[in-house]
């Protein structure tokens, strides 16, 4: 005589850390075959193909595709637009840059012409120059390299830090 594979429900639920929608109560199906030392059951959700460490049908087959609402949609749009703006067109993206500190498109171009479009530290002609502000007043200082903006950023724009580490570099210099 061949056994029926018993069926057993198990109440799981999803904890805290787990999205706000995500922590309700579900019903689990386990599925215990005789035959088998383990349980199997089908990997409904997210959680328990991470379980298992392997990767969850793309795209999700058991979920039905959610439709967007109209002001999704126009807030997407608004920013693909935004983005394809900001990069084709140099005057938008130094404006848009410009803006956030405070400067006109004109007066940002004017502190690129004064500065050789180069870093104010280094002197490295570049394309793209970071806007150094300072941070208690807000006033823009000019415009830096990648390097040396992070490099102030770093020592948090503090020239007792800065003087301390010259100080170092010339020290170690000379050994």
């Amino acid at each position: 005589m061949r056994r029926r594979p018993r069926i057993i429900l198990v109440l799981a639920s999803f904890h805290s850390a787990a999205p706000l929608k995500a922590r309700r109560i579900a019903l689990a199906c386990h599925v215990v075959h005789p035959h088998l030392s383990q349980s199997t059951r089908s990997m409904r959700s997210l959680r328990d193909w991470a379980k298992t460490r392997s990767h969850r049908p793309f795209p999700d087959e058991d979920k039905p595709a959610r439709k967007r609402r109209a002001s999704e949609i126009a807030r997407f749009l608004a920013n693909d637009r935004r983005r394809v703006r900001r990069a084709l067109e140099p005057d938008y993206r130094d404006g848009e840059r410009a803006r956030r500190y405070g400067l006109t498109l004109a007066q940002y171009r004017a502190l690129q012409a004064r500065q050789g479009n180069a870093c104010a530290i280094c002197r490295k002609v570049m394309r793209v120059l970071c806007i150094d502000h300072c941070h208690v007043s807000g006033r823009v200082r000019g415009l830096l390299c990648p390097k040396c903006n992070s490099a102030l950023g770093l020592y948090a724009d503090d020239p007792r830090l800065l003087r301390a580490a010259i100080a170092y570099l010339k020290a170690t210099m000379k050994q």
